[in-house]
């Protein structure tokens, strides 16, 4: 038998593929009166410009601002922009860090995840440079604290969400989000 955690991944996953296709499609007709398909370009924008709110919910108890260890804090959170939540760390020692909280996929290569998010730290690609060990600390502990409160939240609110492997496949050749993806 399935948990209500299982089933609830499920749901946001089978949510986070097939909803951000319906909400792009209707974005589109509504504001060119025509039909494009799911995987046309005007389709795809939609779905990176179909914003949500800041998820701080999933954070909880931290604040923005507040140390969560190492000098390392919340700076700035955003709603889902081209598939993933944007969270900006900052240490008080001056270094920040952007990171993109994306659906965990089976690829997933993110410094951290939880049950069903992966946090992948935005380096310029650079995938094979180390990443600072009190960041990945910093990373692990809010992973623990993601994965108290995501089945708190609805699935609606995985529903913009891609994973980042589906975010780079999409997007990459965009120039709107170039050097934003990695």
């Amino acid at each position: 038998m399935k948990s209500r955690r299982d089933v609830l991944k499920t749901m946001a996953l089978g949510i986070g593929l097939a909803v951000p296709a319906g909400m792009a499609a209707k974005q589109v007709i509504s504001s060119n009166q025509s039909t494009p398909t799911t995987d046309s370009p005007e389709s795809k924008l939609a779905v990176a410009r179909a914003e949500t709110p800041a998820p701080w919910e999933l954070f909880s108890p931290i604040e923005r601002g507040q140390e969560i260890a190492h000098g390392w804090s919340i700076a700035g959170l955003s709603g889902s922009v081209a598939g993933a939540y944007n969270m900006r760390l900052a240490n008080a020692d001056g270094r920040a860090t952007n990171v993109h909280i994306c659906l965990k996929d089976e690829f997933s290569s993110g410094v951290a995840q939880s049950e069903m998010l992966d946090l992948v730290i935005m380096n310029g690609g650079e995938s094979n440079r180390d990443s600072e060990e009190d960041l990945a600390l910093v990373l692990n502990s809010l992973a623990e604290t993601i994965s108290a409160n995501e089945m708190l939240l609805s699935a609606d609110s995985f529903s913009a969400l891609m994973s980042h492997e589906d975010r780079v496949s999409t997007y990459a050749n965009d120039p709107q989000f170039q050097g934003v993806l990695v």
